[in-house]
């Protein structure tokens, strides 16, 4: 059954017709002036250099922003020794195997099975793009994914692959595609990314009582400012962070956002909500209760497809709702309950000024004392002359 405190993904606009997202979202090319270059924002922490690498470690740094969501090329097939990771990651703090794999961070993952379905779902989402998953991993005990995950069927998770290469060809292929209707967020799985504060804002004290996704969330932003988003994050059921194309964009939402309180995000907050060794204790205990966790299975049926150079058959985007959730009420449903309120509201106003005491205003907002008071005027006005 959906759940009653889950707000709908779909949007309505002012004639009440509902309003869709195009398949993918747009990942805007920034340009950035060899004057600014130096002085602009380092998104993975890390030094750049002409080859735009790391210096201190080997993982290449990939500007989100210019990540392509267009023509996909799937990676090309496995060679058998090609399964087994041989090279360590010096950033890895395990002393275990798990220091040869190399994670991606995954958000915003749509999948409607069971636990037991859900490594299924991974597998093949990135075996259709040509990737072998070798484990995944969710935070234990996360009350996000008490209270919202669970919910909606949305998670995020690290996703093992077998080689740096692989996790680096699933961050640009992957990130901000479109998956089951909604985005995915990609990001390395050890290196943290962070918000541009030049052009992102934080949202604080969501609304209680209603528990947004991340597509509703950037839905809105995007249809009321007409504003173009490059990153949505929610940290959980109260609080997030949203990364804009320009300062412009970031400057106009926080100006004219009534639904969401924004604020500028600090120097470092960081797009992934957890990475590897945020998690590592969890890791490392759940490794020694399952050493065989990170062996290639014999009966790994993508892995077979995948050394064969074959893909499953995948449909990313089904017709089907991607969230069999309420839906909201529309507009014209919200205007029409406002009509009837203000239509009693003024009978009362009357009523009372005809029986000649004073009605009392049960309005909270500006906008509800500001309607009593026009109201009341009126009903004074028209006793009088009717006197």
């Amino acid at each position: 059954m959906a759940d009653p405190d889950y707000e709908s993904d779909e949007y309505y606009d002012e004639q009440g017709n509902r309003w869709y997202e195009p398949q993918y979202f747009p990942i805007l090319e920034s340009d950035p002036s060899e004057e600014d270059e130096d002085d602009s924002f380092d998104q993975t922490g890390c030094s750049y250099d002409g080859n735009k690498s790391c210096s201190d470690i080997r993982m290449e740094v990939i500007d989100f922003d210019t990540v392509s969501t267009g023509t996909f090329v799937p990676r090309p097939g496995y060679q058998p020794e090609e399964m087994t990771p041989t090279r360590r990651d010096p950033r890895c703090r395990s002393q275990t195997e798990l220091a040869r794999f190399w994670p991606v961070y995954v958000g915003n993952f749509r999948c409607q099975q069971s636990w037991q379905g859900e490594f299924d779902t991974v597998q093949r989402f990135f075996a259709w793009k040509g990737l072998h998953v070798r484990w995944w991993y969710r935070k234990v005990d996360d009350p996000y994914y008490n209270d919202f995950q669970s919910k909606a069927g949305l998670y995020d998770m690290l996703v093992y692959f077998v080689s740096e290469e692989d996790a680096n060809f699933a961050i640009r292929n992957c990130h901000r595609t479109m998956f089951m209707g909604y985005p995915l967020n990609v990001f390395p799985g050890r290196t943290p990314v962070y918000f541009d504060p030049s052009r992102s804002l934080q949202a604080k004290k969501m609304k209680s009582g209603r528990v947004y996704s991340e597509l509703f969330f950037e839905k809105h932003v995007k249809f009321i400012q007409g504003v173009d988003v490059t990153c949505t994050v929610k940290f959980d059921t109260k609080y997030g962070a949203m990364e804009f194309a320009s300062p412009e964009d970031m400057a106009k939402v926080r100006k004219g956002e009534k639904l969401w309180k924004f604020e500028p995000v600090p120097r470092r907050l960081r797009k992934q909500r957890f990475l590897e060794q945020d998690l590592l204790a969890q890791i490392e205990a759940h490794l020694l209760l399952h050493p065989e966790t990170l062996r290639l299975d014999p009966n790994d049926s993508y892995a077979k497809m995948l050394l064969q150079n074959k893909r499953p058959q995948l449909d990313p985007n089904p017709k089907i709702p991607p969230v069999p959730l309420r839906n909201g009420p529309t507009k014209r449903v919200q205007q029409t309950k406002l009509k009837r309120k203000m239509k009693k509201e003024e009978r009362r106003i009357t009523q009372a000024v005809a029986e000649g005491h004073r009605p009392k205003c049960y309005g909270k907002t500006v906008e509800a004392k500001k309607r009593f008071k026009r109201m009341l005027e009126s009903a004074v006005k028209n006793h009088e002359s009717d006197c």
